[in-house]
C-alpha cells in the first residue's frame, strides 16, 4: 500500500500535530471542568497516532521498495 504524497502529508500532519493536540487538550480540560473521559480520550487518540504513524511507515518502506526497484530496472537496460 503506497499512499501518494498528498494523502501522505495530510495523514502524517494530523498523526503529528491534530490527533496529539486534540486529544491532550480535551484531556487537560476534562480534568479541569470535570468532563467525562479524558483518559479514554487520550487513549484513543494515542493508539489513532500509532496505527497512522504504522501505516505511513508501511507506506514509505513500499514507496522506497519500488523506487529501489526502478532504478535496478532502469539500470539493467542501460547496461
Amino acid at each position: 500500500m503506497i499512499f501518494n504524497n498528498k494523502v501522505y502529508d495530510i495523514l502524517a500532519y494530523i498523526s503529528r500535530y491534530g490527533i496529539p493536540a486534540l486529544s491532550g487538550l480535551y484531556y487537560a480540560l476534562a480534568d479541569i471542568w470535570s468532563l467525562p473521559y479524558g483518559t479514554q480520550v487520550l487513549a484513543t487518540g494515542t493508539a489513532l497516532t500509532v496505527c497512522i504513524n504504522i501505516l505511513l511507515g508501511i507506506s514509505s518502506i513500499e514507496y522506497n521498495k519500488s523506487q529501489k526497484l526502478a532504478a535496478e530496472s532502469e539500470s539493467k537496460d542501460k547496461a
